[in-house]
């Protein structure tokens, strides 16, 4: 089963619908949103037109399920405009795209590419199943909490 599949697998499993969407005016690609009321009703909306490949729809898919995940929801209205709303979006999207590359890129499937004889980035982001740029942020956020690979990183 592919990451994809697998993250598919996540959203089935947490009632969460997923539908392509067309943001036609946008360049976005995803979004995750919830309706509260009588009923509640979680999706995710991709943009596979905006989707250059596989690669990039698991790295997308991973970060909107980390809303989720992370329950780092913020509204989108036009009073969530101020410098307060603004500062949470960028923690809450800071956050799901940090679920999203750990859940794309573990620590585990880092030091078992190495242990396979990969040493370059793209070598393991390959091995990953990643891109490189995604790689080496999840480097970084492994740096940041102290993570110790058993190779040069």
């Amino acid at each position: 089963m592919t990451k994809l599949e697998r993250l598919e697998d996540i959203a089935d499993k947490r009632n969460i619908k997923l539908h392509n969407f067309s943001f036609s005016k946008t360049k976005k690609a995803g979004c995750y949103y919830e309706l509260d009321g009588d009923f509640e009703y979680k999706a995710i909306l991709l943009d596979k037109s905006n989707i250059k490949c596989k690669m990039e729809e698991t790295s997308l898919l991973a970060e909107e399920i980390g809303h989720f995940e992370t329950h780092s929801l913020y509204l989108i209205t036009a009073t969530a405009n101020t410098p307060a709303a603004r500062s949470s979006r960028i923690t809450y999207e800071a956050k799901a795209k940090k679920w999203g590359i750990k859940y794309c890129v573990t620590k585990n499937e880092i030091q078992k590419a190495f242990d396979d004889g990969r040493t370059m980035d793209y070598e393991i982001a390959e091995y990953c199943g990643v891109d490189v740029d995604t790689l080496r942020k999840a480097k970084e956020i492994y740096r940041q909490e102290n993570v110790v690979f058993d190779y040069p990183c």
